[in-house]
């Protein structure tokens, strides 16, 4: 993964993996594959980091996003608490097939 760190100027945090292109922006991810995309909002996020086909997003109120890329072309967000504990998924996206 390849990570642009944000000017202040220009709150959105970009990544890339194997074809994959990640727009964060403050409160909604934007996810693009082979020309397709898909748009999910979260809750307001203030930092980012990256490990290998995975991307976290932390929430300014505790807790995490967690963006794991599949094999393929499926992709998989999910919701986790301040504790570490899943809460939720909130989106689940094979590209280049019908949605789920």
């Amino acid at each position: 993964l390849m990570q642009n760190y944000p000017n202040p100027f220009n709150p959105e945090t970009n990544f890339e993996y194997q074809g994959w292109k990640l727009d964060v922006n403050y409160d909604s991810i934007l996810v693009m594959k082979d020309g397709e995309h898909r748009i999910y909002d979260i809750e307001y996020v203030n930092e980012s980091r990256q490990e290998d086909e995975y991307v976290y997003l932390y929430k300014e109120d505790g807790g995490w996003y967690q963006v794991k890329f599949e094999e393929g072309n499926f992709l998989v967000i999910d919701e986790f608490d301040e504790e570490g504990l899943f809460e939720k998924e909130i989106g689940a996206y094979v590209f280049g097939e019908e949605n789920y």
